[in-house]
């Protein structure tokens, strides 16, 4: 078996070279996504293995000469490569978070968001058409660009490769043939449909509703405490925790192998109306936000957080949020679904624009300035105001 920890260390090390300057590390980009691809396909077949086995053992058991022992033995067997396959298969999700990175680090996270929403391919070994997506990928990159083998990412799911054209994302699906199915044909509208969202910011019917997409652009470059967040972590590795208010209204608790959770308790305490976003559970949410080896940087503290030992939680004052919201004359309120309700008045009426959560989180999971999304919230009311309407903000009459 592959030492999974000891390869993560290693291609991450590789990723953080290519962080420091994609445009110019392209080579390790591509040296990254064979070895990723090697190790995955490496794992996969220990996990076709096991299933191989699981099922001969099913045979075996459910002969009425085997003995009563020996059922028992492989029932335990059994059991044990269960275990280890869905384990293995959390170790490759963990080794696409490079790939993601990777993808994260060249392109707008903000083209990135809707790939990911489709139901993974699954295993890599014995696709059809690998041979040509890999001599594509070289190709690509012999010729100077940049690519991503989708199929090694958790992020990419349409097309087979993502290549960069003048810094957007395009997606490619390579064929052997030039046989068209439904199922083609089908996949190649879901890139179309992607694609026209990447480069027009706009749509008609999203995602067969009747409602218009428009993307709206912030007014400033975004405002993070990622950096702050490494200075943290290191004194929480330290010292075993430590608490800090990063803005009025924005906490960060970051623990170390806690024994208890007095710190949480006490910043609940503290705060008028806490929201909390416990970072280490958003880990296997479905959604392209950031990923973590670009959010915690130093390798030996990715892996206490991936482990378990080190928490980390970002807390909110929805009171403070309230007031903020309140003082750019605003109403605010909070939806069953915990999604923001901001009421604006527009031409005589109320509107009530939703902020969805996949938003709110970005507040936790992507340690983005509390005052700086307020902000946003007021870029896209008067966006709206100024007639263009984003899917993400769902507007209502009262």
């Amino acid at each position: 078996m592959i030492d999974i920890d000891e390869l993560f260390i290693n291609l991450n090390d590789k990723l953080q070279n290519f962080l420091k300057s994609p445009k110019e590390n392209r080579v390790i980009a591509y040296d990254i996504q064979m070895i990723l691809l090697d190790s995955i396909l490496k794992i996969e077949g220990e996990i076709r293995d096991m299933k191989e086995k699981i099922e001969s053992n099913k045979l075996i058991c459910k002969d009425k000469d085997t003995e009563t022992e020996i059922r028992r033995e492989l029932s335990i067997e059994s059991k044990k490569f269960k275990e280890l396959s869905i384990l293995y298969k959390e170790y490759i999700k963990k080794l696409r978070e490079i790939c993601d990175s990777l993808a994260f680090a060249y392109f707008s996270k903000y083209d990135l968001k809707s790939l990911c929403w489709k139901q993974s391919a699954g295993f890599i070994s014995g696709k059809n058409g690998l041979k040509n997506e890999l001599n594509k990928l070289k190709s690509i990159f012999d010729e100077g660009g940049f690519a991503i083998l989708n199929d090694i990412t958790n992020s990419l799911r349409y097309g087979d490769i993502t290549v960069d054209d003048n810094g957007k994302p395009r997606l490619l699906e390579i064929k052997s043939s030039s046989n068209k199915n439904k199922r083609i044909i089908r996949q190649q509208q879901d890139i179309d449909y992607r694609m026209e969202m990447i480069n027009n910011d706009y749509l008609e019917s999203f995602l067969g509703t009747d409602k218009k997409f428009q993307r709206v652009y912030s007014k400033t470059a975004e405002i993070n405490y990622i950096e702050e967040l490494q200075m943290l972590i290191d004194e929480a590795i330290q010292n075993g925790s430590v608490i800090k208010e990063i803005e009025e209204g924005l906490v960060y608790n970051i623990e170390y192998k806690p024994k208890d959770f007095k710190n949480l308790k006490y910043i609940q305490e503290i705060m008028n109306e806490p929201k909390v976003f416990f970072v280490n559970q958003m880990k296997n949410i479905n959604e392209n936000y950031t990923p973590f080896p670009m959010l915690i940087k130093n390798n030996d503290y990715l892996m206490e957080f991936y482990s378990g030992n080190l928490l980390i939680s970002v807390f909110i004052d929805l009171e403070v949020v309230k007031r903020k919201i309140e003082e750019k004359g605003y109403l605010f309120d909070i939806s069953e679904n915990d999604e923001f309700i901001i009421t604006f008045g527009l031409n005589g009426d109320n509107i009530s624009m939703n902020t969805s959560n996949y938003h709110i989180w970005r507040i936790g999971r992507e340690f983005l300035s509390l005052d700086w999304f307020i902000d946003e919230i007021e870029n896209v009311v008067n966006s709206i105001k100024m007639g263009i309407h984003n899917i993400d903000f769902c507007c209502e009459k009262n």
